[in-house]
């Protein structure tokens, strides 16, 4: 039976998130015609089109949402099963795919790979980047085991907190307002009428940090003076530190890295939590338990990690 391949599953799941059929056989090394092929050849065999091919974007016809939600179940259980027989094997190998947003790539993932690639050498640590939302999709799906998200109010996932961030304001060391010498622990309260007319640097608005820092703006009654709009809260990061304009951090990157700028806090507290999140009643193997340990250890080690300097 076509539709019970595991190969044409992913094909069909994979075309349902893309909803073309050109980006998803770009997506699975595949070329157009051999994924068309494919697919035709599944919905021959289920008697029925699970994509409707006059809407662009493609579409999912009534018996390709009843197709789609069955091929993302069945997957789930042939993972499940998976995981179930390889720690009773105590298995030290395989793969493992953590969703993440790329706002904490860069200072989690570079501690926690290192202890987590020597405790399994064998196992493939695969990343898959994306925003809040899409990470909840990628959960659900089954397309990662893991996702490190802000916290998911989704009925079918379950979650573990990591960490509780305060975001703060990075000015830039020759502003007026900038101190040389910070103790992190008792930073100074900005007053944001001071900076109204100083230029920003804003991060997207598929971050949950950009809807935090719409919040300070607005509850401070301040347009903010945009001059650059990125994904990277890292690249808003050094470019303050270049002396470009002011940006809102995440308190864990400040302790990460060397300081770049002068920070400053909010009087009226602002936080972004993390969690780790996966779907409910899932089978977490020893290698996820492994991981979210990990994970747990090295975000409690933030606030007193010694970072390399910046480099510029």
């Amino acid at each position: 039976m076509l539709f019970l391949n595991t190969k044409n599953l992913i094909y069909a799941l994979t075309v349902a998130e893309e909803r073309s059929f050109s980006n998803a056989a770009k997506k699975l090394y595949l070329s157009q015609p051999s994924l068309s092929q494919s697919i035709s050849a599944l919905e021959k065999e289920l008697g029925a089109p699970i994509f409707d091919r006059s809407t662009i974007p493609l579409s999912l016809t009534y018996a390709g949402e009843k197709f789609i939600k069955a091929a993302s179940e069945i997957l789930s259980i042939e993972r499940r099963l998976k995981r179930e027989i390889e720690d009773i094997l105590d298995s030290k190998s395989g793969r493992l795919v953590i969703g993440i947003s790329s706002l904490r790539c860069t200072n989690i993932i570079p501690l926690a790979f290192p202890i987590f690639q020597k405790k399994y050498p064998s196992v493939e640590l695969v990343l898959e980047e994306g925003s809040n939302e899409k990470l909840t999709e990628m959960v659900l799906s089954g397309k990662v085991d893991l996702a490190l998200a802000n916290p998911i109010n989704n009925a079918d996932l379950d979650s573990i907190p990591l960490i509780l961030d305060r975001v703060l304001l990075a000015v830039y060391h020759e502003h007026p307002l900038a101190q040389q010498t910070q103790d992190k622990h008792n930073l100074p309260i900005i007053d944001m009428e001071k900076v109204k007319d100083d230029p920003f640097i804003i991060i997207s608005s598929e971050h949950h940090v950009r809807k935090i820092a719409d919040k300070i703006f607005s509850d401070h009654n301040i347009t903010p003076k945009v001059i650059l709009e990125t994904s990277s809260i890292e690249l808003a990061h050094r470019l303050v530190a270049q002396g470009m304009a002011l940006t809102m951090v995440l308190e864990s990157m400040v302790n990460y890295h060397q300081p770049a700028a002068s920070y400053f806090r909010f009087e009226n507290e602002y936080t972004h939590s993390l969690n780790i999140c996966y779907r409910k009643n899932d089978y977490l193997s020893k290698i996820m338990l492994n991981f979210i340990d990990i994970a747990k250890k090295v975000t409690t080690q933030l606030d007193n990690y010694k970072p390399d300097p910046f480099q510029y």
